[in-house]
């Protein structure tokens, strides 16, 4: 997996003020700079008349302040259980192109961002925690963004994981389909970052996940954080049909353990592939090959297309039961699903919404 270099970066006012911001400019001397006051009114000529706008904003790098809230509850979706997971915007956009990512219609700016005034970030992150000391927040990087994907560029890793090593209570997870932990080695994270990786069969990702890490890579990375130290994580989402996919992910779960110590593991997650209008729009567009689409799905309550609930419950039942034949107290939870198929998969609700962190208290 190679390393991120952008073609153009685009400096908005303040965007390369502070030591933050230079140090990210000073690694691109010979890559020209172009400073405007907005640049989504004044780059419309780097996307007109291109064929994948998407695809050309993943070679642009914006360095741009941030004026609004850095930390973020996830915002969940109606009708389904939220697990109380906050999410920290440090930058976003992600120089992977999966074809399944829903960024590919919810950012508003195509190229990758970098937001500069990375203090208030941390200030906001502190003053926040302070107002709950009682409670235990898990907060992660990886909702608009790969958490690792550019991490050789920000070093944000480094300042976030020394940040959350002084923190009382709070848990940073580090999400991605990377193998870029580089600057992890070394750090006195003091047991308070989770990196995390999402995992999926390598026959999915050679077709529906560009410019990633492969499979072994993710797990022989996992494997090296481990001996660092560091708590681990994994997310089957999506996970998604195909024929032989029960087997294909049997494979993923037992290549995990082979890898890694269950002991090692804080929490797994499970998600079934939905997707938007908006999403299937580009991914018809975009990537015409692929088969992602395939399979029968209905319309949920959130505006979500999600595959038949006898079918998807019956896959989370498979990678359950094939966990815990390695894992029998492997700490499991669904994304995005409801209380009904929290019943039919575990047999039980595993909390109340407002004590939802309480799940992931495993320590």
């Amino acid at each position: 997996m190679k390393n991120f270099t952008p073609k153009k970066i685009y400096i908005e006012p303040d965007g390369n003020k502070g030591s933050y911001a230079e140090s990210i400019l000073k690694k691109f001397p010979d890559v020209e700079k172009i400073y405007v006051n907005d640049f989504r009114k004044e780059s419309i000529n780097e996307f007109k008349s291109v064929e994948d706008p998407i695809t050309v904003g993943k070679e642009i790098l914006l360095m741009k302040n941030f004026k609004g809230s850095f930390l973020k509850k996830c915002p969940g979706s109606k009708g389904l259980l939220c697990c109380n997971y906050y999410v920290i915007n440090a930058h976003t956009n992600c120089p992977f192109d999966c074809t399944y990512c829903s960024l590919q219609n919810y950012l508003n700016t195509q190229a990758m961002v970098i937001f500069s005034n990375i203090e208030d970030m941390l200030l906001e992150i502190s003053n926040e925690l302070k107002k709950y000391p009682q409670r235990v927040f898990r907060i992660g990087t990886g909702e608009l963004a790969d958490s690792l994907a550019i991490d050789s560029i920000t070093n944000l890793s480094s300042i976030l994981v020394n940040f959350f090593s002084k923190l009382d209570n709070a848990v940073l997870e580090l999400k991605t389909k990377s193998d870029s932990i580089q600057l992890l080695k070394n750090l006195n994270h003091n047991g308070k970052t989770v990196v995390s990786f999402s995992v999926n069969p390598q026959k999915f990702i050679d077709i529906e996940e560009r410019g990633v890490a492969t499979l072994q890579e993710r797990l022989i990375a996992a494997q090296t954080v481990e001996k660092w130290g560091y708590r681990l994580a994994f997310h089957f989402d999506p996970v998604v049909m195909f024929d032989g996919f029960q087997e294909e992910y049997k494979k993923v779960i037992a290549m995990i353990y082979s890898y890694v110590k269950p002991d090692s593991i804080d929490w797994i997650s499970v998600g079934g592939f939905r997707y938007s209008k908006e999403i299937k729009d580009a991914i018809a567009e975009r990537f015409p090959k692929s088969t992602i689409l395939s399979g029968e799905f209905w319309m949920s309550d959130d505006q979500k297309m999600r595959y038949l609930f006898k079918e998807r419950s019956d896959m989370y039942k498979m990678i359950r039961d094939e966990i815990r034949k390695y894992h029998p107290k492997a700490p499991l939870y669904m994304c995005m699903e409801s209380s009904q198929m929290w019943r039919e998969v575990f047999g039980y609700l595993p909390y109340i919404e407002e004590n939802a962190h309480q799940l992931f208290d495993f320590r």
